[in-house]
């Protein structure tokens, strides 16, 4: 699963169904898979998976380029909705997505003042005279999505 990637799909299918042989990729653009591709998850058999060292790398440079280049991965697109999350704008509409456009308050957040469409992290505290909208809170921070 990409870690920062909002989707629906049901991935047991997508596990179930696959031969454990070659590397496999869910991806929510339409095939075929190439390096801008959107990828939601990633099978990757444990003789690949074993050799992976803990450090920064991405999956494209270390697997995926050559594997699509071997004729060895196999690509299964999914509709969607899918999101990245890379950005606040992205990460607001997964949520928005999620919650049907109601704002998201944290486990132990304090929200004195009034919130739309906007997510407020654990923790953290909206002032009584504070109104957020298309906002993202996060401790002391606050991310405007314009």
């Amino acid at each position: 699963m990409n870690a920062d990637t909002f989707q629906r799909s049901d991935l047991s299918t997508f596990v179930s169904t696959w031969n454990g042989d070659r590397v496999r990729i869910l991806t929510a653009t339409t095939l075929p898979f190439t390096s801008r591709s959107s990828v939601v998850a990633s099978l990757l058999p444990w003789r690949i998976a074993s050799t992976l060292e803990p450090r920064p790398g991405g999956l494209w440079e270390l697997v995926w380029r050559q594997a699509l280049a071997e004729g060895s991965l196999e690509a299964v697109y999914e509709a969607g909705p899918v999101i990245d999350c890379g950005t606040p704008q992205r990460y607001l509409q997964a949520n928005m997505l999620f919650s049907g456009g109601e704002s998201i308050i944290g486990e132990g957040a304090e929200v004195l003042g009034s919130l739309t469409r906007s997510v407020v992290w654990p923790g953290s505290t909206v002032g009584p005279s504070e109104h957020l909208v298309d906002a993202v809170r996060a401790g002391p921070r606050t991310m405007y999505v314009r």
